[in-house]
C-alpha cells in the first residue's frame, strides 16, 4: 500500500491510451497505480514486491465503486493487453503492474533521448487487431446461474466464478474456450480442488488483512 503522502506520475499522453475512454478500466487501473506497493512489503507471509498489491475482485469493486462484474472485466481488460499480471494465492490475489518502474521512476538529471520520450504509458491503440485483446468470451455470474437452472445442474455459480476469476479463466495457462464445458464439468473436476483451496481458510481475517491494506498499514520490511 502507497504510503498516503506520497504521490503517483501520470502522464498525459494517457489521453491516447486505448483504455482511457473505458470509464472502469480506466479507474481499474489508475486505482492499482495509487494502491500499489512503492517498496516491497509483507503480506500474509509473502513479501509482495514494489508495483505490486494483494488484494481481491470484491475488494477492487467495492473500493472503485463498480459492480462485481464490471471488476472483473476491467481486469481482465488489463491483463489481456498486458498492463497487468495477476498471480493467484489460496486466500487472495497478487497484481503486479508490469511497468510500473518505467511509469513512477524518477527520471536522471540528463535523460536520455529513449527516457524524454513521452510514450511511457501503455500505448494500446484504438484498432481492435493491435489491441490484441483474444476472443475468448468471459460469462456473468448471471450467465453462469440462468445456464445451471435451464440445465438442472447442482453445482453453485459464484463458485465457479469465484474460482475461475481467481484463475483469469484460465486451464493449464491456456484461456477457457467453452465456459459452458467447465460449468458441466465442475462438479466432477474442479469442486473438490476448490474445495480443498478453501479448507481452512479465515475469510474474515482475509478481509481484515485487505481492509489495513487499503488503509495504508501495511508492515514494511
Amino acid at each position: 500500500m502507497a504510503d498516503k503522502t506520497t504521490f503517483i506520475k501520470l502522464d498525459r499522453n494517457i489521453i491516447h491510451w486505448g483504455w482511457y475512454k473505458d470509464g472502469n478500466t480506466f479507474r481499474v487501473f489508475v486505482h492499482l497505480l495509487l494502491t500499489a506497493n512503492i517498496k516491497p512489503g509483507k503480506f500474509m507471509k509473502d513479501t509482495i514486491q514494489r508495483g505490486s498489491l494483494a488484494t481481491s475482485i470484491g475488494h477492487i469493486a467495492k473500493t472503485v465503486g463498480i459492480t462485481y462484474d464490471q471488476a472483473r472485466t476491467a481486469l481482465t481488460h488489463l491483463k489481456d493487453t498486458n498492463e497487468i499480471t495477476i498471480t493467484r494465492r489460496p486466500k487472495y490475489l497478487v497484481i503486479s503492474i508490469t511497468n510500473y518502474n518505467r511509469y513512477q521512476d524518477k527520471p536522471t538529471q540528463n535523460p536520455s533521448k529513449s527516457q524524454t520520450n513521452p510514450n511511457q504509458i501503455p500505448t494500446i491503440k484504438e484498432d481492435k487487431e493491435e489491441k490484441n485483446i483474444p476472443s475468448v468470451y468471459i460469462p456473468t455470474r448471471a450467465e453462469v446461474s440462468a445456464y445451471i437452472s435451464e440445465h438442472g445442474l447442482q453445482v453453485d455459480a459464484d463458485d465457479i466464478c469465484d474460482y475461475y476469476d481467481a484463475v483469469g479463466w484460465e486451464i493449464g495457462g491456456k484461456p477457457i474456450k467453452d465456459w459452458r464445458a467447465v460449468v458441466r464439468r465442475w462438479r466432477q473436476y474442479e469442486a473438490p480442488k476448490a474445495e480443498q483451496e478453501k479448507r481452512g481458510t479465515d475469510w474474515d481475517k482475509v478481509n481484515e488483512y485487505l481492509d489495513k491494506l487499503e488503509r495504508g498499514e501495511m508492515i514494511y520490511d
